[in-house]
């Protein structure tokens, strides 16, 4: 047996990823909400975290890309793998989300970064 979290670790990965993308997420349209709804429009009040992390998801939803698999991944899928080539998978898997949870993690804090210094300029 290989070393490592395998299968229940990326899972468990992706489940914290999502959690922390959307704390983060939230926490960043809360910012932006501050810095340039509520001076613009004096009368809207501030937004809540929790408020704006369903914004938030509510807006990923909505402009979200899903890509499908091809069907040479499919018919990969298809057939029994060694175990070699198991592990091979998953470590594959570990970097595509690594990749993909550092892209969702920096995405936000580049958007604030630029925002926090936009706010200057109101």
């Amino acid at each position: 047996m290989k070393s490592g979290f395998g299968c229940l670790g990326l899972m468990i990965f992706f489940v914290l990823s999502l959690l922390v993308a959307s704390v983060l997420n939230g926490w960043v349209l809360t910012m932006l909400w501050g810095w340039f709804v509520v001076p613009t429009f004096p009368n809207i009040p501030s937004l809540a975290l929790i408020p704006a992390i369903g914004i938030a998801m509510t807006m990923r939803f909505l402009i979200g890309q899903y890509k499908p698999a091809t069907t040479e991944e499919s018919e990969k899928n298809d057939r029994k793998l060694t175990d070699e080539e198991h592990w091979e998978n998953i470590k594959k898997a570990w970097g595509k989300w690594t990749e993909a949870t550092f892209q969702i993690l920096m995405a936000p804090l580049m958007i604030l970064l630029f925002g926090w210094i936009l706010h200057f300029f109101m």
